[in-house]
This record gives C-alpha cells, structure tokens and sequence, in this order.
C-alpha cells in the first residue's frame, strides 16, 4: 500500500506491478481460508457480524482490480487506477485489523468457556 500511494519508479512498475498482482492472486485464493476459518460464519453469526459484508465487498474490489492489472493498465488512467486500488487494498486491511480486534464471535466464544 505504501508504495502505491507514495509512487513506484517509472523505471520499477512494470516488475512491481508484476510482484503485486501475484501476491494479489495469493491473498484473494486465501479468502477461502479466511472464510473457514472466520468464526462468526462458523457459528452461524454471520447475519450479525458487521465485517462480513464489506469484507466480501471489499475482496470484489481487490478481485476486479487484479483483473484490470491481468489486461494491463492504460497508461491515461493508470495513476487514478492505482490510487483507488491503494484505498480498496487499505480498505480491507483495515476491515480485518478491526474483524481481529472486535470479533463478536471470538467474544461469545469466550464467554462461554
């Protein structure tokens, strides 16, 4: 995200963005995981949990720009692209930073034992 928002070298893009879109495609198979693994869709919680929407909101995001990263970006609309991909890649770093933090599930999980 960093160096999304403070500009990768004209010189580096091209290898940078090709790193990035292949961690992209790791983090988006490890959704999978994530959703296993997610206690509130376990326990049948997800109906209550406020993370579970925009989380699957915001993984569309990262999966359509990683789309747009397979055809190539065009050079006239690149810098807004990346821009918006930075905040969408924020978005969803901050909606699990808070899911890990807040997790009712993990709660009434505690609370129980």
């Amino acid at each position: 995200v960093a160096a999304l928002k403070t500009g990768v070298p004209e010189a580096e893009k091209a290898a940078f963005l090709k790193t990035h879109s292949e961690n992209l495609d790791k983090l988006l198979k490890a959704k999978g995981e994530c959703e296993s693994t997610c206690g509130a869709h376990r326990a049948s919680m997800a109906a209550s949990c406020p993370h579970m929407d925009p989380m699957a909101a915001g993984f569309k995001a990262l999966s359509q720009d990683l789309d747009a990263l397979k055809k190539g970006l065009d050079p006239a609309s690149e810098k807004a692209f990346l821009e918006a991909h930075a905040k969408n890649l924020q978005k969803v770093i901050d909606l699990r930073d808070d899911c890990m933090k807040t997790c009712h599930a993990k709660t009434a999980k505690a609370d129980k034992t």
